[in-house]
């Protein structure tokens, strides 16, 4: 997934799966961050980012229920996870292209 279209104002919620090619807890009690941010870096929002199952670490679960206050247009986002070691790493950046609601109930 390279661009993901979100209507501003819906609550977000994504599932990402690991590559294949990753064993089953491979990322077991590695801690996960996920940010929405402008191209230019301006942070637009925390993603509430867990572990479908945290024994098998195969599905991440992104959420963020309020985006009314998001801009319109491309964001962009990417999911860092941290070892208990310290060691960092992150995702591909994806791009959000937030577009505007049309019902508002």
């Amino acid at each position: 997934m390279n661009t993901y279209n979100h209507k501003r104002g819906d609550s977000l919620t994504l599932l990402v799966n690991l590559p294949e090619q990753i064993v089953d807890g491979h990322f077991l009690d590695w801690t996960l961050a996920s940010q929405v941010r402008t191209p230019s870096g301006t942070l637009i929002a925390n993603l509430n980012a867990e572990w479908v199952d945290p024994l098998t670490t195969r599905t991440i679960k992104l959420e963020k229920l309020d985006t009314t206050t998001w801009p319109i247009g491309k964001l962009e986002m990417d999911i860092q996870m941290t070892s208990l070691t310290g060691f960092v790493t992150s995702t591909s950046t994806v791009t959000i292209n937030v577009q505007k609601d049309m019902t508002r109930a």
